[in-house]
């Protein structure tokens, strides 16, 4: 399957996202390309290699949770597949160490409600 790109990640930074998103758990990786566009379309992005290398770096600690890419009405084809968090974790232990967190989607929109209701103005 081909991994599809938010368009902040592609042009000149489309090399290097390549190889970030490589070292990352390959049940994973179109799910945190998916956050990264979710979060994109709500004006959230800074440093698109930088927030990559992050999400990249949270599975293999079993941190990553989708939150953006849930709540924002996407037309792409991972939307038809289901919510990644939803999948099935790989069975080959040489390329996950650990399986992703399972939180149930309440939990994560109960979060994703709170951070705004206490982000601070201005940021």
């Amino acid at each position: 399957m081909e991994l599809q790109y938010p368009d902040i990640l592609k042009g000149g930074y489309l090399t290097q996202t390549r190889k970030l998103i490589e070292a990352g758990p390959p049940e994973l990786r179109q799910a945190v390309l998916d956050e990264i566009g979710a979060m994109q379309a709500l004006g959230k992005v800074r440093s698109p290699l930088g927030l990559l290398r992050s999400l990249v770096e949270k599975p293999k600690r079993g941190e990553f949770t989708p939150n953006y890419s849930l709540s924002v009405d996407r037309q792409s084809s991972s939307k038809l597949r289901g919510p990644a968090h939803a999948r099935q974790p790989s069975t080959d232990t040489q390329t996950v160490s650990k399986p992703p967190v399972q939180v149930p989607e309440s939990e994560v929109r109960s979060f994703a409600d709170w951070r705004k209701k206490w982000k601070p103005n201005g940021s």
